[in-house]
């Protein structure tokens, strides 16, 4: 987010959590060239990122593992269609119950283990943004449908 040119996505998190280990040398290139100036980041993020140096240099401090998990946990991000899907705001949650919407997922169940995690993002978000205000409180009403496809060949 403080970087504008480069995309706040999970996709762009899967892109520096593959770094591995190397995540270390990169936390501290991104410490050196945005300490100070006009694009500097601010002293959370660079704490967050001396954090990370740091671990990376403590061979005894379980670091590979946390790499293996991070890794591990955002693998999915790392497809080309789910980066593309989940890189735009094609689908404005916080207006599907004013607009009419209908959303398909097309997962086999043989994958059903490793989309689960997107797809409950999705609908947490869906759910999250459009239980703000309910009908009785002036939000508009208006029907969302959400189908799956488990069944795909």
């Amino acid at each position: 987010m403080e970087t504008p040119a480069m995309p706040c996505t999970l996709p762009q998190a899967y892109e520096i959590g593959s770094l591995g280990t190397g995540m270390g040398a990169w936390a501290q290139q991104i410490i050196e060239l945005r300490s100070t100036g006009p694009n500097a980041l601010t002293v959370e993020t660079l704490r967050e990122l001396n954090g990370v140096y740091e671990a990376s240099k403590n061979k005894s401090s379980g670091w590979s593992t946390t790499v293996d998990i991070v890794r591990d946990v955002l693998s999915v991000y790392a497809e080309k269609t789910v980066a593309w899907a989940v890189s735009d705001d094609d689908i404005d949650f916080a207006k599907m119950r004013e607009e009419k919407t209908t959303v398909y997922f097309s997962v086999t169940e043989r994958n059903l283990k490793k989309y689960g995690p997107l797809m409950n993002l999705f609908f947490t978000q869906a759910i999250r943004l459009n239980s703000t205000v309910i009908p009785e409180q002036g939000g508009t009403v208006r029907t969302v449908r959400f189908g799956t496809n488990t069944n795909w060949p």
